[in-house]
């Protein structure tokens, strides 16, 4: 019996330790196949998922591609680049034309990649693919391929006061509210916003409204990132709008009148219960603190706002996308303001700037 008791003694152990390698055997394979992929990694760093340029004059726009691709063979001069460009339905982003454009796309032979070329307006599915020089490399290690979506066509910026800004989170009922025929949430593909918004406007400083990039208490003003299409009906819109709001039915609209052929895009610098005085004398004066809302002797903003948020917005999402124009809608807090015997009531500097 104790032979009989040492002899299972061992064989469980062996056996356990048989089991324990096995499981590192596959988690050390996992492993090795994770770093094999991540150094096989092409990226497509600019532009950004889902962007839109504004056409210029002549329909176009300039369409810089920028990216990389880990591999040593591409390091090497053994891969060859492409971007392909198909065109999208705006409304289903449903292919309407194959391979519109192609051009190769340039090698630093440090693992980074690039190109530039004239854009014509319309959305498309950008496509960058990595072909091996060599047969040999073709069977060994294959093609490989990112695809994202962006766009030419009408890019706004949104400004004012809450009717503007829009309510929390929220989506106009068509029927009931828009008193207009039945008509479906939005649902268009290449009708975008950048939809993470800041989210604590107490925390607005002049730091904040001179700097659009700094951070205070965790948030990020404003930032570049994935550009959402409408269809997610609960999105913000960055840096302030609370909600896509009347926004995202006018951009189909939009998108309607040209043939579902030229992408919409929206950014929203609106600050509620603001008038028009508070925009121009922030305008006028960037160190200017506007007083309260809409009559109060105790300052409401931080100094250089709201004009300032709006500045930096223009500034900051404006240079790298384009605008077409700035949507204002103003009066509802002027009207209260005026009741109230507001000072100062006027637009002077906003317009200017």
């Amino acid at each position: 019996m104790p032979l009989i008791s040492v002899s299972f003694f061992f064989y469980f152990n062996f056996f356990k330790q048989f089991v324990l390698m096995k499981r590192l055997l596959f988690s050390c394979l996992a492993v090795l196949c994770t770093l094999i992929s991540h150094a096989q990694q092409l990226r497509v760093t600019w532009p950004y998922d889902g962007a839109v340029f504004q056409r210029g004059s002549d329909n176009t726009a300039p369409m810089s591609i920028l990216g990389t691709f880990n591999s040593q063979l591409f390091k090497d001069g053994e891969y060859t680049l492409t971007a392909k460009f198909d065109k999208l339905s705006v409304s289903t982003g449903v292919v309407t034309q194959a391979n519109a454009l192609s051009f190769q796309l340039g090698n630093n032979g440090g693992g980074a990649f690039g190109g530039i070329t004239d854009l014509a307006q319309g959305w498309y599915r950008l496509t960058v693919k990595a072909t091996p020089n060599t047969g040999e490399n073709l069977t060994r290690v294959g093609t490989k391929t990112v695809s994202i979506k962006v766009g030419v066509g009408e890019v706004f910026m949104i400004s004012g006061q809450s009717n503007a800004q829009g309510l929390e989170n929220y989506v106009p009922d068509y029927d009931n509210e828009l008193k207009v025929a039945t008509q479906p949430l939005p649902s268009m593909d290449g009708v975008r916003v950048q939809p993470t918004r800041f989210t604590d406007l107490s925390s607005l400083t002049a730091t904040l409204t001179k700097d659009p990039t700094a951070y205070k208490g965790g948030n990020k003003l404003m930032y570049i990132g994935t550009m959402a299409s409408v269809a997610n009906n609960q999105a913000q819109i960055a840096p302030m709008g609370n909600s896509l709001w009347c926004w995202a039915a006018l951009g189909e609209k939009l998108a309607t009148k040209f043939n579902n052929e030229i992408p919409i895009a929206f950014f929203n610098a609106a600050w509620g219960g603001t008038t028009i005085t508070n925009w121009a004398t922030t305008a006028i004066n960037p160190a200017a603190t506007p007083l309260g809302f809409p009559v109060s002797t105790n300052p409401r903003f931080s100094e250089g706002g709201p004009y300032g948020v709006l500045r930096n917005a223009l500034q900051f999402y404006g240079s790298m996308y384009g605008l077409r124009a700035i949507l204002w809608q103003q009066g509802e807090s002027d009207t209260w303001a005026l009741t109230g015997n507001w000072p100062d009531l006027n637009s002077g500097g906003v317009i200017e700037k």
